[in-house]
């Protein structure tokens, strides 16, 4: 196995990694956003790429779960809203290795006694410095070039401070089944991306899964480059749909159900020639392809899982040599 295939299986253990010290962590984290929160402060993320989309990941989750609103921009923009950031609000940065050169500028720019979260894989790296508390990622060191372990890592801290934010951490409860589907999945063999490996990709989601579908799309041009594309689901429907032909695939991220809309949109996509798959939980036979999810409480999380696996395929059957860096590159440095 190489790495990139070693470090998508490896995410199976990632929750196993969150132990009493870093709960506790979690619990301080999720303690400052309540307290922003309470003394109408606002909370600032940056980040750059896959921690970008995992910022925009945790605004819809904790709208969602928490009606909390969270302010996410990619790191570049920092300095078109560091004047905003007040005495009472909270910065989050991201970043996995604590060192890109976008994420250290929005650092800079961050002046008086902000409260100030480092979220990273890296708790030593020039980021964590002056930072009033740094959640380690603990994925461990990632040798491949696309961003998969680290990502999905970022997904669990964040849900696990959603969840103390209602209540108490409850995923931990859970690693023996999310473990077990990850498994399943990183073994598992897909023979059927042979047929589609010259369409063009696009991806589906709607509200949690929306910015997955934006990392999904990250993850198959990196790996694979396929020609993707990903949108809210809604939102392709006014318009972006009469790109759809016969070279087309369209992925549907659907945790339960696509719901009314989802199945005329599914009638009026078959009826271009373009193939249809669907990731989700449900049962539906529309799509010619489908990939079920057996864990509903934590399927956005194990969704990406899939996303991950099936370009590591697509680039095996495009002949990419997954040990070379100079084939696989980050679309975002």
């Amino acid at each position: 196995m190489n790495n990139l295939e070693n470090e998508i299986a490896e995410q199976a253990e990632l929750m196993s990694r969150f132990g009493a010290n870093e709960v506790a962590q979690i619990e301080k984290v999720a303690k400052i956003f309540e307290d922003v929160s309470i003394s109408s402060g606002r909370a600032f993320l940056f980040a750059s790429g896959s921690s970008l989309n995992a910022c925009l990941y945790a605004r819809e989750l904790f709208s969602r779960d928490n009606d909390m609103t969270l302010e996410v921009f990619p790191a570049g923009e920092a300095t078109n809203h560091a004047d905003d950031i007040k005495q009472d609000d909270l910065v989050v940065l991201v970043s996995q290795s604590g060192e890109s050169g976008d994420i250290l500028g929005a650092e800079s720019l961050i002046e008086g006694n902000i409260k100030k979260i480092i979220i990273t894989n890296n708790p030593d790296s020039k980021l964590t410095e002056g930072a009033d508390i740094v959640l380690d990622l603990k994925a461990g060191e990632e040798k491949s070039v696309p961003a998969t372990k680290t990502y999905f890592s970022t997904l669990i801290a964040f849900t696990m401070i959603s969840e103390v934010l209602n209540g108490g951490v409850k995923i931990l409860e859970s690693i023996e089944q999310v473990s077990g589907e990850i498994k399943k999945i990183s073994g598992e063999n897909m023979d059927w991306v042979e047929e589609i490996k010259d369409k063009k990709i696009f991806i589906l989601g709607s509200g949690v899964m929306w910015p997955q579908a934006m990392e999904a799309e990250l993850k198959f041009k990196e790996i694979s480059k396929s020609e993707a594309e990903s949108f809210e689901m809604s939102e392709f429907m006014h318009g972006p749909q009469t790109m759809l032909d016969g070279k087309s695939l369209v992925i549907m991220l659907c945790p339960s159900s696509c719901g009314s809309d989802g199945v005329v949109f599914l009638d009026k996509a078959q009826k271009t020639g373009a193939k249809i798959l669907a990731v989700g939980t449900c049962d539906g036979e529309k799509p010619e392809y489908k990939i079920k999810l057996e864990n509903k409480k934590y399927y956005e999380l194990i969704s990406m899982v899939v996303m991950q696996k099936m370009a590591l395929e697509l680039a095996k059957v495009k002949g990419i040599n997954l040990e070379d860096d100079a084939e696989i590159e980050k679309v975002v440095k």
